[in-house]
């Protein structure tokens, strides 16, 4: 029987074989793939008048921790 571990292993090594059989047959270099879409992710950190960020910074102070665990590819 194959533990709940070994089923997601399994699962995460057959999804980036595939991914880099395809970026292969792509042309697409697996270390370079973000290279073309990097700039899009870059927005400045200090940025106003984003209504989420104003959210979040109103209910944190310079002594809280908070977590990202990430939401996908973007918001």
């Amino acid at each position: 029987m194959t533990s709940a571990i070994e089923s997601w292993k399994s699962r995460v090594e057959s999804h980036h074989a595939q991914s880099e059989k395809v970026q292969a047959k792509a042309d697409w270099s697996s270390s370079d793939y973000w290279r073309p879409f990097a700039q899009h992710f870059r927005q400045d950190p200090r940025r106003t008048n984003d209504p989420m960020i104003d959210k979040i910074a109103s209910r944190i102070s310079a002594e809280s921790t908070v977590l990202d665990v990430g939401g996908g590819a973007g918001r």
